[in-house]
């Protein structure tokens, strides 16, 4: 979903780009988290994202908040997406916060992760680095 979000915006902000105007303005995010229960191995419903520009996260939020899980084609739930804005901010800020958390489970696929470069739809390669530790017991 976000991925396909900055993909869309990038190509409209390159198509109304006018000469003297800046060509691209990147759309894309380098921080994501999504807390999961590890006993239902399900997601707590929300997740903390850093886009990189403010024009980004306040395109998201025009587009995206207080619609319905409905318009992702796998998702057939009737709930409401709400975006709020999290206490801590940043990029380093989210890193500082997250590096010393433990987590309870098996994998790090379900650890907090940067992307650098950051993610912006176009699939072009990123290095992931996880974010926190885990332990597992069993």
């Amino acid at each position: 979903m976000l991925d396909g979000f900055c993909l869309v915006e990038n190509h409209k902000a390159g198509n109304e780009a006018t000469s003297g105007e800046e060509a691209h303005i990147a759309y894309a995010y380098d921080f994501l988290y999504l807390p999961i229960d590890f006993k239902s191995k399900r997601s707590r419903g929300f997740a903390f994202v850093n886009f990189t520009s403010s024009r980004a996260v306040w395109s998201f939020y025009d587009s995206i908040h207080l619609t319905d899980w409905g318009f992702l084609e796998k998702f057939k739930w009737k709930k409401r997406i709400e975006i709020g804005c999290a206490k801590i901010q940043g990029k380093e800020e989210l890193v500082k916060h997250f590096s010393g958390s433990v987590f309870q489970c098996g994998t790090d696929e379900y650890l907090p992760v940067c992307f650098s470069p950051a993610r912006d739809g176009s699939g072009q390669p990123v290095e992931l680095t996880v974010v926190g530790n885990r332990r597992y017991n069993h």
